[in-house]
């Protein structure tokens, strides 16, 4: 299985633009995409920079960002 994560602007006032964190998990054995996930712990405030993904030797994936200036992480599977 391959997980991606990546920013994508959700909102846009004027010249200001608010980004939020999805990610996605392709199934090897399908070859299917997974609909895209919200995944970013705190819906009012703007994901910051960087998306990336460290996967645990359970299969979990953790999507870890930063976000006013501190590191985020939320899991998916």
């Amino acid at each position: 299985n391959v997980f991606v994560a990546w920013l994508q602007e959700t909102l846009k006032v004027g010249s200001l633009s608010t980004f939020s964190l999805f990610a996605s998990r392709l199934n090897a054995q399908s070859g299917l995409w997974s609909d895209a996930a919200l995944v970013e712990a705190d819906e009012t405030a703007t994901v910051s920079s960087g998306a990336g993904i460290a996967m645990a030797p359970d299969g979990t994936a953790l999507a870890l960002w930063t976000q006013a200036k501190r590191i985020m992480f939320n899991r998916f599977k």
